[in-house]
């Protein structure tokens, strides 16, 4: 069944609305949902060799890495949480040389990401993203040695049906 909206403006407030369930947009069937995000041990595990990578050298002169690189030359096979680390402030993607890329695929760690790295500052256990934007935090604060342990859980992610 089709929604119909009088406006635009009451298109956007029912997406406001139902967003954390996810629903299509009726003004261009576009999927729309806040994603409840967890900081889990293999981000941390990865955070942890970005900053190794940069205490010992093995960076560019800015500090970036190509992490994707760096995790095959190690074995490790945990794909893309670098760019969930940037909601929590923890990473920061060099600017891609040519404006056909949405990324360069070389990644950092941030002041803060070197803090937590090295057990000196807590972060939200959880983000809310939308649209990839930071919507908000959960209250829970973690450090890095109790997130460690953790291993990635696809069903905890998929059976986040709201806030």
């Amino acid at each position: 069944m089709k929604n119909y909206f009088a406006t635009l403006e009451d298109a956007q407030q029912w997406l406001e609305k139902n967003r954390m369930d996810g629903v299509k947009c009726p003004c261009c069937n576009q999927f729309v949902k806040v994603y409840k995000r967890k900081f889990h041990g293999s981000m941390g595990r990865v955070l942890m060799l970005m900053c190794r990578a940069h205490w010992t050298g093995k960076t560019d002169d800015d500090g970036y890495t190509h992490v994707e690189n760096l995790l095959v030359a190690l074995g490790n096979n945990t794909k893309g949480v670098q760019g969930k680390m940037k909601y929590w402030g923890l990473v920061e993607s060099k600017p891609p040389a040519t404006t056909d890329k949405k990324t360069s695929g070389l990644w950092r760690p941030t002041h803060k990401g070197f803090l937590f790295a090295q057990n000196r500052v807590r972060v939200p256990k959880h983000v809310y993203v939308y649209n990839d934007s930071v919507l908000g935090f959960g209250n829970e604060l973690v450090y890095i040695r109790e997130v460690l342990p953790e291993k990635f859980n696809y069903q905890e992610l998929m059976d986040e049906r709201h806030v």
